[in-house]
């Protein structure tokens, strides 16, 4: 492995490996993406002190060292930042197979820690991702529990929280990458129509599926997610909280448009509509009274959180007299301190959609034009963090999205 270096590498490496490890170690961290490191590993590789080979193991790009380091150390931290490193050696495009028996026995024996660095590394996607969800390919061995832990763990992986973006122009070559990409995310989608019937299935797929924002691009035939909806429904007390949570995420997260509105908002599970609440927009103020009749406080308490609602004056105008009309009902008033935490987190991020009355309120001289100045954003953060500090307490005995 060791090859022919030249004078400037020579010296570098000696002065690394006569100054104390924190110092060479900070060394590769500032100038880990610089050609030199490659060769220094090779040379530092040798010496074996620890904090070297854990700078190593983070920042190196050569591959050839960085799978000699993970063959030779047992040590967990230094192997999760091997596996961690978007440059390890996976296999030809990531692709891992039965002769990659040592990321099989990660996968199949490692500590958490390393299976959680190696199933999310970006390097690992496609193909090789939705074999996990699939338990086929290098994951057909798992048990229950195993699957359990790497699927868990697969869906904090990047590539199955976007739309996929092509690193270069490679032609046919990039339809099909975008395929794979695609496919990964449909196999994670799938484990909601076989994974075990169980409450902790139902929280970890909620949590994980929430925390990611991993969604189905485009894919609105509402055949898949009535298979998905009327799967998780159960006469178990203990499991029925969960798959209520679930049900009510998936639809909040499905793709809405004109084929799938009314499917949604019509349906007969009430766990259902409301999470098509929390996400859908609309231009129609009869959409908000028609569900407001259908659904009331229940309504509400999702609407007010809904972000696409209060783009549009009109549509917001119409949400708050309802949020007004309501908590004279339910003598629920921190309602309309929500819907003001709303309002305030979307002009924040959205500062055209100001109206007069925030704008008298908070006492802005000066026009805005093309966003919010430095003292503006301060006035709203310090509003937004006041009013959720004073709602903390409330809102915890209020069943909220997931409880």
């Amino acid at each position: 492995m060791k090859g022919v270096y030249g004078p400037k590498t020579l010296i570098e490496a000696k002065r690394l490996s006569l100054i104390p490890p924190n110092e060479a170690y900070t060394f590769f961290e500032n100038h880990k993406d610089e050609n030199i490191i490659y060769q220094l590993s090779e040379i530092l590789l040798e010496n074996d002190n620890e904090l070297i080979n854990l700078a190593i193991a983070r920042f190196s790009k050569n591959a050839d060292v960085l799978k000699t380091l993970f063959n030779k150390t047992s040590d967990e931290a230094i192997r999760c930042a091997l596996l961690s490193n978007i440059e390890f050696p996976f296999g030809v495009l990531g692709i891992i197979n039965d002769k990659h028996t040592d990321l099989i026995n990660v996968l199949e024996n490692g500590t958490g820690a390393e299976v959680a660095a190696l199933v999310s590394n970006p390097s690992i996607k496609g193909e090789t991702l939705a074999l996990i969800f699939r338990r086929e390919g290098w994951a057909r061995h798992l048990d229950d529990e195993r699957w359990f832990l790497c699927c868990t763990l697969a869906l904090d992986n990047p590539n199955l929280c976007s739309e996929y973006k092509s690193s270069a122009p490679l032609g046919y070559h990039d339809g099909y990458f975008e395929f794979l990409h695609n496919n990964a995310i449909k196999e994670a989608w799938n484990l909601f129509l076989k994974a075990p019937l169980t409450s902790r299935w139902a929280i970890n797929l909620s949590h994980q599926f929430s925390a990611n924002h991993i969604v189905r691009y485009h894919v609105t035939d509402t055949s898949f997610y009535g298979k998905v909806l009327t799967r998780w429904i159960s006469d178990d007390p203990e499991n029925d909280y969960s798959f209520q949570n679930l049900r009510t995420y998936i639809a909040s997260i499905a793709p809405h448009d004109k084929s799938t509105n009314n499917w949604f908002s019509d349906h007969q599970d009430k766990d259902i509509r409301i999470g098509y609440y929390y996400t859908f927009s609309t231009s129609d103020t009869d959409d908000l009274d028609r569900y407001y009749m259908k659904d009331g406080d229940d309504f509400i308490t999702a609407a007010i959180s809904n972000e696409n609602l209060f783009i549009n004056e009109t549509i917001r105008d119409r949400l708050r007299k309802l949020v007004d009309k309501n908590c004279k009902i339910t003598g629920y008033y921190d309602d309309l301190d929500i819907f003001d935490i709303t309002y305030e987190r979307v002009t924040s991020k959205n500062p055209h959609i100001l109206s007069d009355w925030l704008l008298r309120e908070t006492e802005y001289s000066k026009p805005m034009s093309i966003g919010l100045s430095k003292d503006q954003h301060e006035e709203l953060k310090k509003r937004l963090d006041e009013l959720e500090e004073r709602l903390l307490e409330k809102l915890s005995k209020r069943k909220g999205f997931f409880g």
